[in-house]
């Protein structure tokens, strides 16, 4: 019988999958928060708390903010444990 070239993966990998997405999540969850009060509080120490007039932009752009800082880096960071754990390169890499 041929092989296919596809390794099931190992229980501890599975694990640290999951340890990984846990911490994605954790990230999101925790910094979501933060994230959208600081663009708030730098509207404020600028000045330009008046863009917030512009309802349907803000909404938008808070968005944009909260997706790039929360949960990409959550993503990055999640990511990065479990790349970590299972691919031995990526420790030579780092």
């Amino acid at each position: 019988m041929r092989s296919s070239g596809f390794d099931l993966p190992e229980r501890s990998d599975l694990i640290h999958a999951a340890i990984g997405g846990g911490i994605c999540f954790s990230v999101m969850f925790l910094f979501e928060f933060f994230v959208q009060r600081g663009f708030i509080s730098s509207l404020l120490y600028f000045g330009v708390i008046g863009v917030m007039a512009f309802e349907d932009q803000f909404v938008l752009a808070l968005g944009l903010i909260s997706f790039g800082t929360v949960y990409l880096l959550g993503g990055f960071l999640g990511g990065l444990y479990a790349g970590y754990q299972i691919e031995e390169n990526l420790r030579v890499a780092l």
